[in-house]
């Protein structure tokens, strides 16, 4: 499932991290995407859009794939249990009488679907916070930095 959003503001942060050091700027959004990722996971093990009678499925949501390509910030969350994709897109069931179709629960999409906006804000955040760590330790090094000199 491919899905995007737009992140408001996403220009003039962009900016900012073109200023960091490269290897900075990677961190800063692994981190940010990461922590959108868990605020996806919680949601996630949280809704009742399925039954779950073992917990095997829930315990298998988790994130994965993180980065940004091409100024495209991508995250990914699996359901890593065997019949995660049974649950989520439906199966055809075979019976002596018949077969019959089980329609999926399709509950990882509506999921993102009700949190999209929670979760795009929730990563604007996360990259400014970061942001803004980043920027104060840099005023500590250059601070430390002026005192040896000055020394």
């Amino acid at each position: 499932m491919i899905v995007s959003g737009k992140l408001e503001g996403w220009e003039e942060l962009q900016k900012v991290l073109k200023e960091m050091p490269a290897s900075i700027e990677k961190r800063v959004i692994k981190k940010g995407i990461v922590d959108a990722a868990e605020m996806l996971v919680v949601e996630l093990k949280a809704t009742k859009l399925f039954k779950d009678n073992t917990g095997n499925l829930r315990k298998s949501i988790r994130p994965v794939k993180r980065g940004m390509k091409k100024g495209v910030i991508r995250g990914q969350v699996i359901a890593g249990a065997p019949h995660a994709r049974l649950v989520e897109f439906g199966y055809m069931k075979k019976l002596k009488t018949g077969t019959f179709n089980v329609p999926g629960k399709y509950f990882m999409k509506k999921t993102f679907e009700q949190n999209r906006q929670k979760l795009i804000d929730g990563l604007k955040t996360k990259l400014e916070e970061n942001v803004k760590k980043y920027q104060k330790r840099m005023a500590r090094k250059a601070a430390k930095a002026a005192k040896v000199v000055k020394a």
